[in-house]
C-alpha cells in the first residue's frame, strides 16, 4: 500500500519509517512532508493509499489538508500526541488514529484493520468528518458495516446492545438491527457526554427514547419502540437521576 507520512517533526517521521519497515513491511513509504503544502504535492503527485497525518502543523491541520483536496481516495491514519477535540471528531467519523509516542503494537493494530477496510470502503467519507471538527457539533456518528462507513443521526438510534465484540445498533426507521464490528465499551466510550447511558453491561440506551421507567427487580426501561431493556442494580440510581433530570420519569 503506497504509503505517506505527515508530520512537522522530522525525529517523528523517521521513528515511524522504521517502525513501518521492521513491523508493516505492506506498506510502502513513497515520500514524507513537514507541512501541508509540501504534503497537498506529494499527495497530487503520488497517489497514496494510505496517509499518517499529524492533527496539528505550522501552517495548518490536518482538518485543513483535507478541505483542500477536491475527493481524497486515500485511508488516512490522524496522529496526535494528545488533542482531545480532534479524537473526538475522529472517532465519532470512524477513523483510524494513533497517539504518540506510537508503538510497533498499536500500529500493526490500525494497519491490519486499514487493509481490510480498503476492500470493503475504496473512497472514505471525509466531509462529515471535516464538519463535525468546525463546527464541534457530533449530532451523528459514523459506524463501519460491511459496505462500508454509514452515518447516522444520534436521534435515530434508539439502544445499542452487546453481541460479543460486536454491537446491535437499533434504529427508529428500521426494523432489522444494523451489526457493527464494535464493542459496546468503544461506544459507551465515542457517546460519552451525549443522550446515551450505558445502563447494563449488555445495553446502551439513548435516554431520548425512554418511554417509562418500570420498578421491577433493578428495574427495566421500555423503548420508544416497544424494546425493554434491563437495568444494572448498580446502575438504577444514576439511571433515575438522569431521567429525572430530562422529565422522562413516566
Amino acid at each position: 500500500m503506497k504509503t505517506l507520512l505527515i508530520d512537522d517533526e522530522p525525529e517523528a517521521i523517521e521513528g515511524l519509517k522504521s517502525m513501518i519497515q521492521l513491523f508493516c513491511p505492506s506498506l510502502e513509504v513513497v515520500g514524507s512532508a513537514n507541512g501541508i503544502i509540501e504534503a497537498r504535492q506529494l499527495i497530487e503527485a503520488h497517489h497514496p493509499e494510505l496517509v499518517f497525518l499529524d492533527v496539528e502543523m505550522p501552517g495548518g491541520s490536518g482538518f485543513d489538508l483535507l478541505k483542500q483536496l477536491p475527493k481524497p481516495q486515500f485511508q488516512t491514519v490522524f496522529v496526535t500526541a494528545y488533542d482531545q477535540y480532534a479524537i473526538r471528531a475522529v472517532r465519532f467519523n470512524a477513523f483510524d488514529y494513533l497517539l504518540k509516542p506510537i508503538g510497533p503494537e498499536e500500529l500493526e493494530s490500525v494497519v491490519e484493520r486499514l487493509e481490510k477496510k480498503k476492500v470493503e470502503e475504496p473512497e472514505p467519507e471525509y466531509s462529515h468528518l471535516i464538519e463535525s471538527y468546525k463546527t464541534g457539533k457530533f449530532s451523528r456518528i459514523g459506524v463501519p458495516t460491511v459496505t462500508g462507513t454509514r452515518f447516522i443521526d444520534l436521534s435515530d438510534i434508539i439502544r445499542l446492545s452487546a453481541d460479543s465484540n460486536y454491537t446491535h445498533v437499533h434504529l427508529v426507521k428500521e426494523r432489522k438491527k444494523l451489526l457493527v464490528a464494535r464493542t459496546i465499551k468503544t461506544f459507551e466510550e465515542i457517546l460519552e457526554g451525549t443522550s446515551f447511558y450505558r445502563v447494563h453491561k449488555s445495553h446502551l440506551i439513548n435516554l431520548d427514547h425512554v418511554n417509562a421507567w418500570l420498578r421491577t427487580d433493578g428495574g427495566t426501561l421500555e423503548m420508544t419502540n416497544g424494546d425493554q431493556v434491563l437495568v444494572s442494580r448498580t446502575r438504577k440510581n444514576r439511571v433515575e437521576e438522569l431521567l429525572r433530570v430530562r422529565n422522562r420519569m413516566l
